[in-house]
């Protein structure tokens, strides 16, 4: 089986995905919590460097990422935007 992305607006298609066995999700889970174990034990200094590259790609990147929720909310791309630029500032904000 399939998840089919749609755009609510248009109600076009937007990209087809296939769904993880039960094996797959499995695996990334584990991989998720060695991750997480791994980021928890990183200092401050990298966590805000981390932050800081975080911030300027969603800023580099804001129009795509904004386009991208415009077509899978049905939102217009200018609140999308400002989503993008309150998640920056969130980086910002705790660094």
């Amino acid at each position: 089986m399939a998840l089919v992305s749609i755009n609510p607006a248009t109600g076009e298609e937007i990209q087809t995905y296939s769904e993880h066995s039960e094996l797959e999700v499995q695996l990334i889970l584990d991989q998720t919590v060695k991750a997480q174990n791994k980021w928890a034990v990183t200092d401050l200094e990298f966590r805000l460097n981390c932050l800081e590259q975080i911030s300027g790609t969603l800023r580099d990147c804001k129009r795509e990422y904004a386009v991208l929720m415009a077509q899978e909310m049905g939102k217009p791309v200018s609140q999308a935007e400002g989503e993008v630029e309150k998640c920056a500032w969130l980086c910002d904000y705790y660094r």
